[in-house]
């Protein structure tokens, strides 16, 4: 932005300072405007309505009015001494500054519009010093015209007739007002075009003439000539002629003869509907390219592949309109409906700069090499068609997880993820570019965008500063700080916005002002909206960045969230690169337009831009910690030979728990391919293991990332004090004090961010939020199915038995089945134990901490009976008169693998109760003894 120029500071300075404080209406707008009128005492002496007729019909003007009178309509006088009876209804000039309007006079507005219009060019030269004004250098948008019976019943319209010139008795002017509105609500408001037409020949009947011999017909019980009859009615001369024709032709009153057919018709309305189909499948959206439309309205571009051609889709519309028995489209027909409906799809064209597709980019050179029609350009063709055909799989894909979270919330959640290019945020944001101040460098803010379909806030906003690292932490820290805000009541209801934010200086002084973010949430509802769990599945959609999004620290992460029983699956789908992001890519997209419209020169300001984008807003949230999950995971995640690799090539992993409570991975190459991949079928392992193959993953938190020195600070600090001037002069120079008012606390405000760069960073060792969110998958149905579809072990069923009785098996022990807490179970000892079985209490259900997978927290009992044999051997266990057993008190509760589990049984005593005396049922007893004898023999 450029200084004004010293012209126009001279005008301004020529402008009195008491600019009239009213509307500002411009001479243009003043037409038919109801009016009061003052005489020179300021006393009110009269009501009318503004005209702008031939002076020569105005009573008390000699020669044209000049710019200092008005020419009214009188209506009503309250002073005989000024306004005389005989001028109601008449044409009157009068001074301006004694005609008031909305509170103040004509003159007064007419000061406060030039006063503006000055105001707007020198806001305009101090933008640029051409001619064409950048600020309002937009399109006109065509307006669109009312309907004729709606413009005939409006106050404009109504009050204009009073303007219009009928007769020698001027019968029209003093025609009431409201008898005007009365007659045209009887002919217009609601009426049929045969009831119109019935008044129009109607009036041809009723003429009759006065005692002067004029025509004359009767409207509201008065008498009016025949063109104050078309002037009141609304009724043009051609049309009131024609249907006087018809009177004379003894014509009665008829429709309008319209078969009215539908349009558009069953034919077009299902063409239409074909093609949006097929090109939905095939566009991608383009943020940084905009279409504008008829109406002026920008729409973000929607570019159709290279091969994609328009007369190619008629042979699908109409055979879809074939099988509906409805006629075909033609050519002609298409081009209208791709006009009217779909003006934001084009074909994509050379010269496009935006990020292309290496693979469409070489196919496309292949083709281009090749003889056109020849072998190898269909080969080509061939292959670039099913490499789009892929990326339209994996967008409807998208669409089908978005349907699928939206329509079934408790069950799955799909997440967007995507950031926008750095350089189009950094701040301040200025609509255009200065020469003066495009050289400053502005303070770097990233954008990471997330659209979480049907859950929370739907749009969330992260905002970051360049004091850490984009890489694999901070995507990992937004996802985390996501889950954990889809658990909490909505923004949008609690209107709790940046809780406990400000834990530096700097953060503090960027989020001065963010109160003005509550203002586009809508109104906080009268029920407030509770917390909700996040649902058992997570779908993701990322970008393909391998540094950021598709490594195996983030895969580690994946893989926690199973291992923690936050979900119980875990999908990732990654798009193919130079193929947008379809509902993320075209928020950013008309972001980045109204960014481009609009200044906003701080942070809040620009985070409230994001919210206004839409109807539903984007909550934004500053990042002021980010997890060191690198660190955290490092001693467990496989390393040296066993490290993943390969792991960027897959477009969709699966990230899952097996039987044996191993956590895996699975992946497709194509979201179109069929089976999952992994090692030999069995998924792949990310965590090391122990002896007993379980996965050691880490435990508790990780800790926060170190903030490092913003780079290049001396360079950022510099030039904030470059835009601190640069606002102070235009304050300075600012005469009328407007500039000041608004503008000054942008000094303030980076004033206070460039003292904060120098605060010294405080490390801190927690993270402040915290990290895993609370949710934890209950038990279900579909936990006691593989992947495969088959039974696990524990939830299996036996063979159904056909047969004699004595020959019926043992029905046998199924530990997610059979054993819950409260039960008493039987363990078989380990090895080199001398009892024949231990006895213990569950006190908890089967593999229900996440920390110890297949295991089951468990209370020992020991026998009774004092004497040795039975203290140490258990001797007289399974005696037909058995033991009684009770609590080890000196043994604490401990965990034990459920594959020791050889029986349970239901107690029959009160599961809370701490002191018991048991007895092993003797139906167990034999079971205990089968289960022993089959383990020897296995052994």
């Amino acid at each position: 932005m450029a200084h004004s120029s010293g012209d126009d500071f001279e005008d301004a300075e020529s402008i009195s300072p008491a600019v009239p404080e009213c509307e500002g209406l411009p001479r243009r707008l003043w037409i038919t405007k109801c009016v009061t009128l003052y005489n020179a005492h300021r006393k009110l002496v009269g009501e009318g309505t503004c005209h702008s007729v031939n002076s020569d019909l105005v009573l008390g003007a000699n020669g044209p009015l000049g710019d200092t009178q008005v020419a009214v309509h009188i209506c009503k006088t309250h002073s005989q001494d000024d306004i005389p009876q005989d001028l109601v209804y008449a044409l009157v000039a009068w001074p301006i500054k004694l005609v008031h309007c909305h509170g103040a006079s004509l003159h007064d507005h007419e000061a406060k519009d030039n006063f503006n219009q000055l105001h707007a060019a020198r806001a305009n030269s101090a933008l640029s010093k051409s001619k064409r004004p950048y600020m309002n250098g937009i399109r006109n948008p065509s307006q669109e015209s009312p309907l004729k019976y709606k413009k005939l019943l409006s106050e404009e319209s109504i009050n204009l007739v009073s303007s219009k010139v009928c007769c020698m008795r001027n019968c029209v002017q003093p025609f009431p007002r409201e008898k005007i509105k009365s007659f045209r609500e009887q002919m217009y408001n609601g009426s049929t075009f045969q009831f119109r037409a019935h008044m129009k020949l109607d009036v041809h009947r009723a003429v009759h003439r006065d005692a002067s011999g004029r025509k004359m017909v009767t409207v509201e019980g008065i008498n009016v000539c025949l063109r104050a009859w078309m002037h009141i009615s609304g009724v043009s001369e051609a049309t009131f002629y024609r249907y006087q024709a018809y009177v004379k032709a003894n014509r009665e009153a008829r429709d309008h003869g319209n078969t009215r057919l539908p349009k558009p018709r069953k034919h077009t309305e299902q063409a239409t509907a074909t093609l949006k189909c097929i090109l939905e499948k095939e566009a991608d959206h383009m943020p940084h390219r905009t279409r504008s439309t008829k109406s002026g309205e920008k729409m973000v571009s929607m570019i159709l592949p290279a091969t994609f051609q328009w007369k190619d889709q008629i042979p699908k519309i109409n055979e879809v309109n074939t099988a509906f028995g409805l006629r075909e489209v033609s050519s002609s027909n298409l081009s209208k409906i791709r006009a009217s409906r779909f003006p934001e799809f084009d074909v994509k064209r050379p010269g496009d700069n935006f990020v292309q597709c290496g693979t469409c980019d070489k196919y496309k050179e292949l083709r281009k090499g090749a003889i056109g029609g020849s072998e190898q350009a269909m080969k080509w063709t061939k292959k670039l068609e099913k490499h789009l055909g892929i990326a339209r799989a994996y967008r409807e894909y998208y669409y089908t997880k978005r349907y699928y979270s939206q329509t079934y919330p408790d069950e799955c959640v799909t997440i967007m993820h995507d950031k926008m290019d750095h350089a189009k945020t950094v701040s301040p944001v200025f609509s255009h570019k200065n020469k003066k101040l495009d050289a400053l460098v502005k303070l770097p803010v990233s954008v990471t965008g997330m659209i979480a379909h049907g859950h929370g806030d739907v749009r969330y906003a992260h905002y970051g500063l360049d004091i850490f690292p984009h890489d694999s932490n901070y995507t990992i820290g937004s996802m985390t700080k996501l889950l954990r805000d889809l658990e909490e009541p909505p923004k949008s209801s609690s209107r709790e916005l940046f809780l406990g934010s400000g834990s530096t200086a700097l953060f503090r002084s960027i989020l001065k002002g963010a109160e003005m973010c509550k203002t586009s949430l809508d109104p906080q509802p009268e029920r407030l909206v509770g917390a909700t769990p996040l649902p058992p599945i997570l779908n993701v959609q990322m970008d393909n960045a391998i540094g950021e999004n598709k490594n195996r620290y983030v895969f580690a992460f994946w893989s926690l969230l199973v291992a923690k029983w936050i979900f119980r699956k875990v999908y990732v789908n990654f798009m193919i690169v130079g193929h947008t992001h379809d509902n993320i890519d075209a928020l950013f997209g008309r972001w980045n337009m109204l960014l481009k419209k609009e200044n906003f020169p701080t942070i809040p300001a620009l985070m409230k831009s994001f919210m206004d984008v839409e109807s539903i807003p984007t909550i934004p949230h500053l990042i002021e910690e980010v997890p060191d999950f690198k660190n955290f995971i490092l001693g467990s995640i496989l390393d040296k030979s066993e490290v993943l690799r390969g792991h960027t090539k897959p477009q969709q992993v699966k990230f899952y728990l097996d039987a044996t409570g191993c956590r895996k991975m699975k992946y497709k190459l194509f979201c179109t391919d069929v089976e999952w991949l992994g090692e030999e079928g069995a998924g792949i392992k990310i965590w090391k293991e122990d002896a007993q193959g379980c996965s050691l993953w880490p435990c508790g938190e990780p800790s926060p990332v170190p903030q490092r020195t913003m780079r290049g600070v001396e360079d950022i600090e510099k030039r904030i004090s470059g835009f601190v001037k640069y606002w102070e002069d235009l304050c300075n120079v600012d005469v009328i004090g407007e500039y000041r008012r608004w503008y000054e606390h942008l000094v303030v405000y980076w004033r206070n961010v460039k003292d904060a760069l120098h605060e010294p960073i405080i490390p801190c060792n927690v993270l402040r939020e915290g990290f895993w969110p609370i949710t934890r998958v209950r038990e279900n149905l579909v936990d006691q199915f593989s992947d495969d579809g088959e039974d696990h072990e524990e939830f299996g069923e036996d063979d159904p038995y056909v047969g004699p009785l004595r020959g019926r098996p043992q029905p046998s022990f199924r530990v997610g089945r059979d054993v819950r807490e409260g039960y008493f179970v039987a363990i078989r000892p380990a090895e080199g134990e001398i009892q024949p079985v231990w006895i213990a209490r569950a006190l908890s259900n089967p593999d229900c901490n996440p920390e110890k997978p297949n295991c089951i927290l468990i209370q020992y009992f020991h026998p009774t009976l004092r004497s040795v044999d039975v203290q140490q051997f258990y001797t007289g266990w399974d005696s037909e008169r058995g033991l009684h057993w009770k609590i080890e008190e000196n043994e604490p509760p401990v965990w034990e693998e459920t594959n020791a589990l050889m029986t349970a049984w239901s107690p029959r005593i009160r599961k809370d109760t701490s002191e018991c005396v048991i007895k092993i049922p003797a139906p167990q007893i034999e079971i205990i003894k089968q289960s022993l004898a089959s383990y020897i023999k296995n052994v």
